[in-house]
């Protein structure tokens, strides 16, 4: 039976939590700037609020690619294994992929588009 450790679950997991953490916290910081009272704010910025989720959002975008490179280096060093480890691997260059382009995505909107316009 192989022994699961603490660097395989991060290759497994860090991605998607990244992701999670990216648009738990991204959200609730733009939302609340510009939805301070009952009715939203109608300017094209929301001031520190968009500049702090961007920075969150680079810190998550780095824990996904090294959760990924963490991935793609546990499978080349089970050349050959089988078990749990190397699914949990195999399975985190996947996860791996998916969220980082995930985040890349939300990363590209918080630069592009204007976080608080209203028609």
């Amino acid at each position: 039976m192989d022994h699961v450790d603490g660097k395989i679950w991060y290759a497994f997991l860090g991605a998607p939590l990244a992701w999670s953490l990216q648009l738990i916290i991204g959200y609730a910081m733009v939302a609340h700037a510009c939805y301070p009272n009952m009715d939203p704010l109608n300017f094209a910025g929301a001031g520190g609020a968009r500049i702090t989720a961007t920075i969150v959002t680079v810190v998550t975008l780095i824990i996904a690619i090294v959760a990924l490179g963490t991935a793609r280096q546990l499978v080349t060093a089970q050349v050959g294994g089988d078990g749990v480890a190397r699914y949990l691997s195999i399975a985190g260059i996947l996860t791996g992929i998916v969220f980082t382009l995930l985040i890349v995505f939300n990363l590209i909107a918080l630069i592009v588009e204007p976080t608080c316009r209203f028609a």
